[in-house]
């Protein structure tokens, strides 16, 4: 996780290091509740909200 949060270089490096952030953020308000924190191992879900969040051409580059 240090190393994605901290991304610097590269072509999607910003996204990597926004979609880090963000997931550990997610992680820290949902570990009480184990269905929600199941959504981090769904990749459907993960896509659409990270979508939301970047808009799809970070997703397909």
């Amino acid at each position: 996780m240090e190393a994605w949060t901290a991304s610097r270089d590269g072509e999607f490096a910003s996204y990597a290091a926004a979609g880090a952030h963000e997931g550990v953020a997610f992680a820290r308000q949902s570990a009480r509740d184990p269905q929600r924190f199941d959504h981090l191992n769904a990749p459907t879900w993960l896509r659409e909200r990270f979508t939301t969040a970047h808009g799809d051409q970070a997703v397909s580059g």
